[in-house]
């Protein structure tokens, strides 16, 4: 088969390395090209023969419409990419700038989509309320009275605009999808999408060989990744302070900041047992976690099926994450699942893995270790993929 995948961006997170991977997998056995449209591309990044960046000419006429007018000169342009290639089908991932763009290029074509977040239900793409509440789900009413009118009028206005375009453009150029969680897919279903829960890969050999290695000599904690109020670093520092009390135990922390966290966390940031690493690139942070104990995900947004979850699973660290979206369906045992708008039921859990004896802890690595490596193994992925694909004829 020809196949063709779309994303965005080349470089950024979790739908990239996805996407990525994927086109490794799928060229063993088929013609692939991997298509992108990153303006912050650098040549300087890993070349790759089977892959084409895409950079659209600006044009300053266009910028107040092109979130709900496609610009017909990058329609064209992909248009002739994507003949030029012929593809049987066309796996589309993250799109945003150019979505109305590439949505409109492949009319016709035989095309699904990976859905890696909940802005295909949600506007603001996190599915909570202003009170950090999780929000059901998706309707016109539910959005006007408890965000946009809770909101910046304009800045909400201004994105729901934006989504609400997209969605018509994509819901009119794709009629499959793909999700990773079970979770957001129920939420796809009852906004009457035709999705399909398939699990992301996950390759385990990919990882560096040390990083199964523990050199720990104090009970670490570790919360990587961007570092925002979506993210739960906020309940989560609030409640390992008083957790931390009489302890001999530490809170490490890797990441970008954004939207100003670092001087909202700064107070916290000058306690001993809490330390901020840094930024380190995806292979830096994979050794980073040879220093942890406990790998922390406490998202207050929903996450769909986070890599951060699988890749500590795999690095035989101990994983407890919040409630909200699909990590429990990795995590697979409650007793590491908690409330993030509960103080109280952080710092259960910490205590929990605190007071865990080696034994209860190794056992409960390998079982979710065995269970990534079964359940997320990438030739299980193509299997799943390939019956998707065939049941599209």
């Amino acid at each position: 088969m020809k196949i063709l995948i779309i994303n965005e961006l080349y470089n950024l997170g979790g739908a990239e390395v996805f996407a990525l991977g994927e086109k490794e997998l799928l060229e063993t056995e088929n013609e692939v090209l991997y298509l992108t449209l990153d303006s912050n591309y650098s040549n300087e990044w890993k070349a790759d023969k089977n892959h084409l960046n895409y950079k659209p000419a600006y044009k300053t006429c266009f910028k107040k419409l092109y979130h709900i007018i496609p610009r017909k000169y990058i329609v064209e342009d992909l248009k002739k990419i994507i003949e030029s290639f012929s593809p049987d089908y066309i796996h589309l991932n993250c799109l945003d700038d150019y979505a109305l763009e590439v949505y409109s290029a492949v009319r016709g074509y035989e095309v699904f989509q990976t859905i890696h977040d909940h802005y295909a239900v949600c506007p603001k793409g996190v599915c909570i309320y202003s009170d950090l509440s999780p929000c059901s789900g998706y309707s016109f009413s539910k959005c006007f009275k408890n965000c946009f009118l809770c909101a910046s009028k304009a800045s909400f206005l201004r994105e729901f605009v934006k989504w609400y375009f997209k969605r018509v453009y994509c819901l009119h150029s794709v009629k499959n999808f793909i999700c990773p969680s079970r979770f957001l897919s129920k939420k796809c279903i009852e906004q009457k999408m035709n999705v399909k829960c398939i699990n992301n890969p996950f390759d385990t050999f990919l990882l560096p060989k040390s990083i199964g290695v523990k050199n720990v000599s104090k009970k670490s904690y570790l919360f990587y990744g961007v570092i925002s109020e979506r993210k739960g670093i906020i309940p989560l520092l609030a409640a390992f302070v008083s957790f931390a009390e009489n302890k001999d135990v530490e809170l490490l922390i890797a990441g970008k900041f954004i939207n100003g966290m670092e001087d909202t966390i700064k107070p916290y940031l000058d306690i001993e047992k809490i330390k901020y690493l840094g930024i380190f690139s995806h292979e830096e942070m994979m050794n980073q976690l040879a220093q942890a104990d406990v790998v922390v995900v406490p998202s207050v947004g929903m996450d769909n099926y986070p890599y951060v979850v699988l890749e500590a699973i795999c690095a035989k660290c101990l994983v407890i994450a919040s409630d909200r979206g699909g990590m429990a369906e990795i995590i697979n045992d409650e007793r590491l699942i908690f409330d993030v708008s509960s103080k109280a039921d952080i710092i259960q859990k910490l205590e929990y893995t605190f007071s865990m004896s080696n034994e209860e802890k190794k056992k409960i690595i390998e079982k979710s270790y065995d269970y990534v490596c079964k359940n997320n193994h990438p030739k299980i992925y193509l299997k799943n993929l390939y019956e998707f694909i065939q049941s599209m004829k």
